[in-house]
């Protein structure tokens, strides 16, 4: 029957089957042509190739193609291969995530809930936040139960914050992990008891005072009035931050849910482009072990690259394993580019067993000393830190060891204990200059901080906490040279290695 309920001769049968057929016959050649399309720009996205990856997704995203919508707009999210643009980048997450797929849908959620590259909206945050959530997505969950403890965008609800972190914890996301036990046990304990706490340790264990010039007592007298039985975890929160604000340092850190302070005042530009140098500098292409930590590839025959993003302890030593057959595949290169911009440090004995497999011979690194007294002044002796030999083989040829302004903690370090060997020369920038060891440490209220307990000096006891280390050779980058896709501190490392 037609719609209007004229009965179709079933001699027109064959030509409707024919004309379905062919349809579904186009159906089944451009779906596959999609797929191959897509793969080949997702390809080209992740090896840096953003020329092509976007003459790729955009024709497949401007005909409906849900995980080419999702990749264009974290293109423009990023600004690779485009201008940033928040707009844009909105635009087509909304158009993937309609369709339901679920990172366009987080990506959007936290976009309008964070106000990032558009105007904030908790109520449309919300709806996105809500749909990736049930679907599983970690950080999803992780930001809905942000949103419910805050109330930003609903009603706050102490148990759905609870039930969406909760559940974001068992899929191993290390944010949720930490707030967790704090939402669990945050209390309104006595806030003059909890400011107290907190000014003693540091008082008793902060290793930077005298060097710093910071009178912590004058500051007691300042904030600790402050601080009444009516005081609220908000307000408390606020008057901590102020008074450790005064000590300036990356390490000296206080979190409560949702909420972290870090003391240090000063916020250092990176000089790496990891893209720029994976598409126009590694030679044969670029490989990545350790976790994702290294990433490492050629850049001329007997020149080798190696960049080392972090020094987690959080992944173990299997990144650190990893190192091995990096330095066997370089070992026969007369020169090797160490590229630490960007690290943001982690574990000294994961430094140590890196800078093994780059050691002549047994070498002092650096000198520790601890606070040990109830004044100031008070530290115990001097204990000197050490690097040699370790792993299957050793490259002992010229090194060039790449570092900026990110450069901060077991990243100094590494930058210290690389200079005593004769056969390194730093390039780039200084490091930030965050060089004490801290200690992690819990206030009644269940809120979090760490205190620095330790100083690092290089091997010659000088202290490089504030003022960063030097580079051997510093070299300038400018905006200029990011637009221009160029990066003028490995180029002269090359140079130095011809």
């Amino acid at each position: 029957m037609t719609e209007n309920g004229q009965r179709i001769e079933s001699s027109t049968y064959p030509a409707i089957l024919q004309r379905l057929l062919f349809v579904l016959s186009l159906c089944l050649l451009i779906v596959p042509s999609a797929w191959g399309d897509y793969q080949d720009g997702r390809k080209a996205y992740n090896r840096g190739d953003y020329t092509t990856a976007l003459k790729e997704l955009r024709p497949l995203a401007e005909q409906g193609h849900a995980g080419s919508q999702y990749l264009l707009g974290y293109m423009y999210y990023k600004g690779r291969g485009v201008g940033q643009d928040g707009e844009e980048a909105v635009k087509w997450f909304r158009n993937a995530a309609e369709q339901g797929d679920v990172k366009a849908q987080y990506l959007l959620g936290y976009m309008c809930y964070k106000g990032q590259g558009i105007d904030q909206d908790s109520e449309e945050a919300e709806m996105w936040l809500l749909k990736a959530a049930e679907q599983g997505h970690a950080k999803a969950q992780f930001y809905l139960g942000e949103m419910y403890y805050k109330g930003q965008g609903v009603s706050k609800d102490s148990e759905e914050a609870v039930k969406w972190v909760r559940e974001a914890a068992e899929q191993d996301y290390d944010q949720a992990q930490r707030i967790l036990p704090m939402l669990l046990n945050e209390t309104q304990v006595d806030p003059e008891k909890n400011f107290q706490i907190l000014w003693n340790e540091f008082d008793r264990h902060y290793v930077f005072f005298k060097y710093k010039n910071i009178n912590w007592q004058t500051l007691y007298d300042i904030y600790a009035p402050q601080v009444t039985d009516l005081t609220d975890n908000s307000e408390l929160f606020d008057i901590l931050s102020s008074m450790l604000a005064h000590l300036n340092d990356v390490h000296v850190t206080l979190t409560m849910p949702f909420r972290s302070f870090n003391s240090a005042n000063k916020r250092s530009e990176g000089t790496l482009n990891l893209d720029i140098v994976k598409s126009k500098y590694l030679s044969t292409g670029f490989q990545t072990t350790g976790n994702g930590f290294f990433t490492f590839g050629q850049i001329f025959d007997a020149i080798g690259y190696l960049h080392i993003a972090s020094f987690s302890i959080r992944n173990g030593s299997a990144w650190v394993e990893a190192i091995d057959p990096i330095v066997n595949d370089f070992f026969d290169h007369k020169g090797l580019i160490v590229d630490v911009r960007g690290n943001n440090g982690g574990s000294s004995r994961n430094v140590d067993a890196i800078v093994g497999r780059f050691a002549d011979q047994k070498r002092v690194s650096a000198l520790v000393q601890r606070r040990d007294g109830s004044r100031h002044s008070d530290f115990d002796r001097i204990i000197k830190k050490y690097v040699e030999p370790a792993g299957d083989k050793q490259f002992t040829k010229p090194i060039i060891v790449l570092t900026d302004r990110q450069v901060i903690s077991s990243g100094e370090y590494f930058v210290l204990a690389m200079k005593r060997f004769p056969y390194v020369r730093t390039v780039g920038d200084t490091t930030f200059g965050g060089q004490g060891s801290p200690t992690r440490k819990k206030l009644p209220n269940g809120w979090e901080y760490r205190i620095p307990t330790g100083k690092w000096s290089s091997a010659d006891n000088v202290l490089y906490e504030d003022i960063g280390i030097p580079p051997d050779i510093h070299v300038a980058v400018s905006p200029s040279d990011s637009r221009m896709a160029r990066d003028p501190v490995i180029e002269m490392a090359i140079q130095l290695l011809k």
